[in-house]
């Protein structure tokens, strides 16, 4: 390799005592100098530099006459003669020739940064390979998608490459090849790249590969793709008032202009042209469902090309719901009525009646019912396009797929809110809801809460007791009392336009006697309930127990008082009597 020391070896066959060797260059002429000679004179070799020819670091000899090279160069390759002389012995030379190996630096390619086009009938330039500094003469190979390009040196429409070889002051080769192709649209996507092969010692070859490489074409439109993207349904739908893109894509190079149109009694009215292939339409209306189309405005292209495409835009559309009956419906109890529910739309919207299960507030005081619920769902963009809208937190009651509501022999449990909902199974997220309430108008409906005695047998004077009572009517019925203390009515668990009052009061002979009563009112009716305690034992016997142990107490306390009283009295008088005893 080149930089590496060589040493070339010339050894005498046979015993000599005594011989001349001597080493020449022969040049490419095959005239020999001398450069270095060595003679034997009994055990010792006298050597003796005659000429390096110029070259540095100079030949040697080391002590066995063999000519050394202490760093190959590219101008070494030569033939080196070694000529020996043993006298009677006669004359002997041998011939060796120096290859001087050098890899090439890395490969290098210079594409073609054009536009190419492949409507071109004869082989255009692609790209130059160049291989430097190697030794002996490297092989440059093509390649498109990792396959060889079999391209002859010869000029022709199809396909050649050109090769050029330069020797540079070093010594050393640089190689430098040109491909050319005739292009086709299916090198739109092709890879290439050039690869360099060079010899090393002992027959071994190596590879350096350049970058790959891509072309830009030019090639004509041959199909063209026009659709409707997103939010279309599966089904081709879009929604009155969703923005709407439509998008156009040809398949030729550079990317061509596209021009947006919509179909009108047979004449294109033209909407938009550019080099996206993109149109958006905003908050699309249910006037521009009809015939767009796309045009690719390529003059390249075939004269059978089809350059342009059509398709269909449906513009889905609900509008809101018609109710047969306002926003409150008042019926007698016992009636029937039937409501409808209009609606117009397309694709043709499917109806379907609710009514709200659950508690429900009650109507206000005075008679006047709480607001109904909104009639319509609304995006809240400006288009106001409707949305399917959750119905009252209450859960719903499916009543039927219809448009009519039949309604027959009402009562107070059919009063309630009643929804009719719109939607297109086609078509997700777009439906509308419109809603009644139903007060049913009645005398009131009274229900009473029993209460049984605390223990077995009959009520004791001075019992705890809860009277509940609970009305329904319309108008709200007024709950009262014939006994002072009765709570407001409020809504009773359970709903269903029940309001319900409690009292609480202490059980009494006069209660047992006379009862409580609760009454419910309306302008229709009045409705009333008695309570009864049936017998309520006294509590004198307990009393009497209680005020004779407080009189055995304070029995009891008197006498302590007077004995004690007593025993202090005797007790001073005998102190008395024993001073008067005394000397």
């Amino acid at each position: 390799m080149r930089g590496e020391p060589v040493t070339l070896d010339c050894t005498p066959l046979g015993t000599h005592d005594h011989f001349v060797l001597e080493w020449f260059l022969a040049d490419r002429t095959g005239v020999r100098h001398r450069l270095a000679s060595a003679e034997l004179q009994g055990s010792e070799l006298q050597d003796k530099m005659h000429d390096s020819w110029g070259r540095s670091p100079p030949y040697q000899l080391d002590s066995q006459g063999r000519l050394v090279l202490a760093e190959a160069q590219v101008g070494d390759e030569r033939d080196y003669v070694c000529v020996v002389r043993a006298g009677a012995a006669g004359t002997a030379e041998a011939t060796a020739r120096l290859n001087v190996f050098a890899k090439p630096e890395a490969t290098e390619v210079s594409p073609n940064k054009g536009t190419l086009s492949v409507m071109e009938d004869i082989a255009q330039e692609i790209a130059t390979c160049n291989s430097r500094n190697g030794n002996p003469v490297p092989q440059i190979t093509w390649y498109r998608n990792g396959q060889r390009l079999e391209v002859p040196l010869e000029v022709n429409s199809e396909g050649y490459m050109t090769s050029r070889t330069v020797r540079e002051a070093s010594g050393l080769l640089s190689l430098t090849s040109t491909l050319y192709l005739r292009l086709r649209k299916a090198d739109r996507d092709a890879s290439f790249h050039c690869s360099v092969h060079y010899r090393l010692p002992t027959g071994r070859h190596g590879r350096l590969d350049s970058p790959a490489f891509r072309l830009t074409l030019h090639y004509p439109t041959e199909h063209v793709q026009f659709w409707l993207g997103s939010p279309s349904t599966t089904a081709g739908w879009v929604r009155e008032g969703d923005s709407v893109q439509l998008f156009c894509r040809g398949d030729g190079s550079p990317t061509p202009e596209y021009t947006f149109f919509r179909l009108q009694d047979q004449e294109e009215d033209v909407l938009k042209t550019n080099l996206e292939g993109n149109l958006t339409l905003e908050g699309v209306q249910r006037s521009q469902s009809g015939t767009y189309g796309c045009r690719v405005e390529d003059y390249d292209a075939a004269e059978d090309a089809e350059l342009s495409k059509t398709l269909e835009l449906h513009v889905a559309y609900l509008d809101p719901l018609e109710l047969s009956t306002g926003e409150e419906l008042s019926l007698p109890l016992g009636n029937s009525t039937a409501v409808n529910c209009s609606v117009r739309g397309l694709p043709t919207p499917t109806l379907r009646w609710t009514k709200v299960r659950g508690k429900e507030a009650p109507p206000q005081r005075g008679g006047t019912p709480p607001p109904p619920p909104l009639p319509t769902c609304l995006s809240p963009s400006l288009t106001a396009r409707p949305l399917a809208c959750p119905l009252p937190t209450q859960d719903s009651v499916p009543l039927g797929d219809d448009s009519t509501l039949s309604l027959r022999s009402i009562t107070f449990d059919s009063a309630g809110t009643y929804t009719c909902e719109a939607s297109m199974p086609t078509v997700p997220l777009l439906s509308r809801t419109r809603s009644f309430k139903l007060l049913v108008q009645g005398p009131p409906e009274l229900r009473a809460e029993e209460v049984q005695p605390k223990a077995e047998g009959s009520w004791r004077e001075g019992d705890e007791v809860k009277l509940i009572c609970r009305t329904r009517g319309y108008p709200e019925p007024k709950l009262s009392w014939s006994q002072l203390g009765g709570s407001p009515a409020e809504p009773a668990p359970g709903g269903q336009g029940w309001v319900s009052s409690s009292l609480t009061l202490k059980v009494t002979s006069a209660l047992s006697r006379d009862g409580v009563s609760c009454e419910a009112s309306n302008p229709h009716g009045n409705d009333r309930h008695v309570f009864h305690f049936g017998t309520v034992a006294p509590q004198t016997s307990q009393a009497g127990v209680a005020v004779m142990a407080v009189a055995v107490s304070v029995g009891l306390l008197l006498l302590v008082v007077a004995a004690f009283y007593c025993m202090r009295r005797k007790g001073h008088r005998c102190c008395r009597q024993g001073e008067k005893g005394s000397p």
